[in-house]
């Protein structure tokens, strides 16, 4: 789906809306409406929109966020009975529209939402994690008890020092077919020292640290090997996510302009292993063709055949094996292009969290985890 830089503002009811079951951070509770689920609809401020609206025009940054379907407003209680639904817009996401305002109808009343990228929409069970990225949490609006308060935190967590914080996870658990939701207590303990068995238990769940450090809960009984996603395949996956993160990193060197305070890096892989190897074999299928197209266009110069060869596949959805986002941006905007160097703590945190990667991989392969 394309993006775009028109502005979508609409109007609903909260009650045709549900609670997104999968956010494992932040206090802003997302929804989805039943209409939909390529999309969550994500309260925000101001700075948040205008931070979706001035991205459109930075293309090499703009592959790193969600898609920005446009914005909407959620009617209280009190006014849903001036709301009506409208007809479905154009690809499919169901729009909201305002009837006639009542005498009692306060526009000021409703509470600002944006309808963005669904990151876990085609995976069967999702693995996710939210690191929060900087040194600095606070905005250049926040008060001064606001901004003594984020430093305090900051310093009392890994954000001081590392530039990243885990503000939630949870991962997918064969044994019992459900997920592991590590406990607030757990996530605000987490300390430098910790953080590599954190990340280990994220991506190597069934591992002797991700049974250690998952607390109050039980399990009835060890996954069978067959059921785990193969430690070889993860660790593919977690070179993949340096690479990702490096481009990441290199990005937003190049756009010093950009300001993210408070944002995050939102990680996801799938945890069923039939999906997984599913998808792994589609991946490779996909990767075949593409080589065949090449060679074939390389041979004969013939573009237009592989146009031609491309169409048949173009409703094809890619293979979900992973993804990885910048996410969060209440405290995000753009400045002028006089600005030449990018936030320190910024690009600390997207080094550390590529290393500690690294760390992962190398603790792995010594355990044979």
């Amino acid at each position: 789906m394309p993006r775009s830089n028109d502005s979508i503002s609409t109007s609903a009811s909260s009650g045709s809306f549900t609670r997104f079951e999968y956010q494992v951070a932040g206090h802003d509770r997302l929804l989805q409406h039943p209409a939909s689920d390529i999309m969550v609809v994500k309260p925000c401020n101001q700075t948040e929109q205008r931070f979706y609206q001035d991205s459109q025009q930075h293309p090499e940054f703009l592959q790193w966020i969600p898609e920005c379907y446009g914005s909407l407003h959620i009617a209280t209680e009190i006014e849903r009975q001036t709301i009506a639904e409208a007809q479905d817009i154009a690809d499919g996401v169901k729009s909201i529209s305002l009837n006639e305002p009542t005498e009692s109808f306060n526009p000021a009343e409703l509470d600002d939402h944006i309808c963005i990228e669904n990151l876990l929409y085609g995976f069967t069970q999702p693995c996710v994690m939210d690191i929060k990225l900087g040194t600095q949490l606070y905005g250049p609006d926040a008060t001064p008890s606001k901004r003594a308060k984020m430093i305090k935190k900051a310093n009392e967590t890994t954000s001081g020092k590392l530039g990243i914080k885990i503000c939630g996870m949870q991962m997918f658990d064969a044994s019992t077919n459900q997920h592991i939701v590590h406990s607030k207590t757990y996530i605000k303990q987490i300390t430098e020292s910790s953080l590599l068995n954190a990340f280990m238990s994220f991506f190597f769940p069934h591992s002797e640290v991700g049974h250690a450090i998952v607390e109050g809960r039980e399990r009835l009984h060890l996954p069978l090997e067959g059921s785990r996603i193969p430690a070889a395949k993860m660790r593919w996956i977690i070179r993949s996510l340096i690479e990702d993160i490096e481009e990441i990193l290199e990005t937003v060197a190049n756009c010093p302009n950009v300001r993210m305070y408070g944002a995050s890096l939102l990680i996801v892989y799938e945890g069923d292993q039939s999906a997984f190897l599913n998808g792994w074999e589609k991946m490779l299928e996909e990767d075949r063709l593409q080589e065949e197209r090449a060679s074939q266009q390389a041979k004969d110069n013939q573009a237009a055949d592989d146009d031609s060869e491309n169409e048949e596949d173009e409703d094809e959805q890619p293979a979900k094996l992973y993804s990885i986002r910048l996410i969060d941006f209440a405290h995000s905007f753009w400045e002028g292009d006089e600005v030449t160097e990018q936030d320190a703590g910024l690009l600390l945190g997207l080094t550390n969290a590529s290393n500690i990667l690294r760390s992962v991989l190398a603790t792995q392969k010594e355990g044979n985890v």
